[in-house]
């Protein structure tokens, strides 16, 4: 049965996170606190990095502009985070035993947003992030005696090789345990060489990895009470806690940054296909409205948006290897499952939005530290990519290394730029590429939710205006993610990267233009009628 409202849902809850530190976890914990300030307790696993404590880490996350206006309003509400120590690639996430039992006691909801979401790990890495914490959290769960809901956080390019993409589980193109047991078993150079093989269609390890997660997580619904929420490009916040907070660089916020800086200047991608980029905040909101309502209406069918009551077995069962169990039983059926496609509905914003909108923006106000006037553009025709590429890429940065040797230093811009086209390699397959997805279940929970929940958990996307989300988004990626100081204006620097932008490519074109003069007569007075002419024109315009 459905609580009255999600606050209410979440009210008295115990809550356990993974990826707190990531940009969709940190985001729900901020969203939870906030403004369902009944919660109980949020459980948070983080494990030591790069020399940075648990503690630190925590702080770290905390001290955040994200939490700022918690700590303003009320900052007893950051007490209600517990940390625990460990890491997803440990036997129970290197949990000790009292902190296990605390977690199997307490906590009635989880949320499982922890992911290597990187494109071009090595299936290994891949795996061991995106499946067999999955499995581990599965064994986990099922020692909950109080679990109302666990929420897993896909992404809707799981299915990237369908073109249509509906609200339910595809079934896998190889048995996932499978590819946990050649993991497990094989030499790392092995399987990065039969690693194209097992992709198939797929574009790269996360997008494969992810989907046989969901498989595994699919054939456990008869026995856990199960949610998948698929966002798609995760962009910054639109509106909460303030509009656009972002803090990576993935996706989207990477090609912001990198055209904000006059670094990327070409890319592969096609201005009539949909730039299916979501809001932070919104995607948030979402997951803990799918929760809400996965919970209240677990046991009965959601397909096409349409309830449909679906009989469960309750019987006890032994927990040890009842995740095996499930798929080896159940893996032909994959009739039904929650799932809930978070993605645009329509194509109001396209990559040529994207370049239209934010290209002038970034060109009057560019990043501190650019040092090109930022120029950007997508084409379909790799011939004419790989020749800007070389031109507009490559050329400069040999040239920068050159100027780096005779000063005495290290080279850098190439390598740098080679980093650079192999994302944007990998990126190109989104821009290219056009999916429609299926999101019937996620409005079937708009409409189940009263007008207070509309309102403080708002994910209506259709009324957003993109032209000037992306404006904000520029922003927020200046001075959230690349930490500039906004209050500093680069106008100026702006300007005057454009009158040497232009400058250049003027020169470029006389010089030219004089060349061929000396060597073709022809051209000698054809150069002055041209120069009288626009001596005239530029006389009248005075006169006018």
């Amino acid at each position: 049965m459905l609580a009255k409202s999600i606050i209410d849902f979440y009210d008295n809850k115990n809550i356990f996170i993974t990826g707190a530190t990531g940009l969709v976890g940190k985001s729900i914990i901020e969203k939870l606190l906030r403004v369902c300030r009944g919660v109980r307790c949020i459980y948070v696993l983080i494990r030591p990095k790069k020399g940075a404590s648990v503690a630190e880490r925590l702080e770290n996350l905390l001290s955040s502009e994200l939490f700022e206006l918690i700590r303003h309003d009320n900052p007893n509400l950051l007490n209600k985070i517990k940390v625990f120590e460990g890491n997803l690639t440990d036997a129970n996430f290197g949990l000790s035993n009292n902190d296990l039992q605390e977690l199997i006691t307490n906590v009635s909801i989880v949320i499982h947003a922890a992911a290597a979401v990187r494109f071009h790990e090595p299936l290994k890495l891949a795996t061991e992030m995106n499946v067999i914490p999955v499995i581990k959290m599965l064994e986990i769960c099922y020692q909950m005696k109080n679990l109302e809901i666990f929420i897993h956080i896909s992404t809707a390019y799981a299915n990237c090789d369908m073109g249509v993409v509906h609200e339910y589980v595809y079934p896998p193109s190889i048995d996932p345990f499978k590819v946990v047991d050649m993991v497990q078993c094989l030499d790392e150079d092995l399987l990065n060489l039969i690693t194209p093989g097992l992709l198939k269609s797929k574009p790269n390890t996360y997008t494969f990895t992810k989907q046989l997660a969901e498989c595994i997580i699919h054939e456990n619904i008869d026995k856990l009470p199960i949610v998948i929420v698929r966002p798609s490009i995760i962009g910054a916040s639109v509106t909460e806690p303030f509009p656009g907070w972002i803090d990576n660089f993935n996706a989207a916020t990477g090609l912001i940054a990198a055209i904000s800086k006059g670094m990327l200047r070409s890319m592969m991608g096609d201005y009539n296909k949909s730039a299916n980029i979501i809001p932070v905040d919104t995607t948030a909101n979402f997951i803990l409205a799918a929760g809400w309502y996965s919970a209240g209406t677990y046991g009965t069918k959601l397909l096409n948006g349409n309830l449909q009551i679906e009989d469960s077995d309750s019987s006890e069962f032994d927990t040890k290897n009842t995740v095996v169990n499930n798929y080896n039983q159940n893996h032909s059926d994959t009739s039904f499952i929650p799932v809930f496609n978070c993605t645009l509905e329509n194509d109001k914003l396209t990559w040529g939005t994207f370049v239209k909108a934010l290209l002038p923006r970034v060109q009057h106000n560019p990043s501190i530290s650019c040092q090109r006037f930022p120029n950007f553009h997508m084409t379909t025709a790799s011939w004419y990519h790989d020749l800007k590429w070389t031109f507009s890429h490559m050329i400069p940065a040999a040239f920068l290394d050159l100027l780096q040797l005779a000063q005495g230093q290290s080279p850098k811009y190439m390598r740098g730029m080679d980093r650079l086209k192999d994302t944007v390699v990998r990126l190109s397959y989104f821009t290219l590429n056009h999916w429609h997805f299926d999101c019937n279940n996620k409005s079937v929970v708009w409409r189940a939710m009263c007008e207070a929940d509309k309102k403080n958990f708002n994910f209506e996307l259709s009324n957003i205006d993109w032209v000037a989300y992306l404006n904000v988004y520029h922003h927020g990626t200046k001075k959230y993610a690349l930490k500039e100081n906004t209050n500093i204006k680069s106008f100026s620097r702006g300007k005057r990267l454009r009158i040497c932008y232009f400058g250049f490519r003027y020169l470029s074109m006389i010089a030219v233009l004089l060349f061929m003069m000396r060597k073709i007569h022809v051209f000698n007075g054809i150069f002055y009628q041209l120069l009288k002419i626009l001596v005239r024109i530029i006389r009248l315009m005075r006169v006018i």
